[in-house]
């Protein structure tokens, strides 16, 4: 501490007045700084409810299912809940052209079909998006089996085409192979 002090002595009035106004300027910079990290204070990050964000669905079940209509489900049910809460599937329902499995999403209808109705429009020589087999499928034109798969595939992950617009969200099926199959086409 003796040194520092003859040092400082040592310096001209400018010097000393310099380093006293350097000092000043650290510490209320210093003091500054303490004074932002108490006041600090971590943000909570708010729930779902706190936002106001929807925890419900609704979802339209449709065809051969023993009560039909609107059914309110929890947010991230799947479309098993929606079959159980209309009552289940009736005898001659299609069960495999509903993907069980899928998280439903609100306002969408699920449309379970049935056998009846499958063989009574069977006569119409229109190909069904939502039963045929991906090798039917290849029947339309345009439609090889890459393109097929990719039809059977999205129907599985997503459930039933609700409309044969649908197809369109088919990766590789834009308007212009639309236009060439959409009379070739059923649900």
């Amino acid at each position: 501490m003796h040194h520092l002090r003859h040092w400082f002595q040592t310096r001209t009035t400018q010097q000393r007045r310099q380093l006293l106004a350097a000092a000043a300027v650290v510490a209320a910079l210093f003091g500054l700084w303490l004074s932002n990290q108490s006041a600090t204070v971590p943000q909570k990050t708010p729930t779902a409810a706190e936002v106001n964000l929807p925890s419900k669905v609704r979802v339209h079940v449709v065809g051969a299912v023993a009560i039909p209509g609107l059914y309110e489900l929890e947010l991230g049910s799947i479309a098993n809940d929606a079959i159980s809460a209309a009552g289940g599937f009736t005898a001659d329902a299609l069960q495999q052209t509903v993907n069980l499995a899928r998280i439903v999403s609100d306002g969408e209808q699920i449309l379970v079909r049935s056998l009846t109705e499958v063989v009574a429009g069977s006569g119409d020589g229109l190909i069904s998006l939502n039963l045929a087999t991906p090798s039917e499928l290849e029947g339309l034109p345009g439609i090889g089996p890459s393109l097929a798969k990719r039809i059977a595939e999205y129907r599985s992950q997503r459930g039933s085409f609700s409309s044969i617009e649908e197809v369109t969200s088919v990766s590789g099926i834009g308007t212009k192979l639309f236009d060439q199959i959409k009379d070739l086409i059923t649900l």
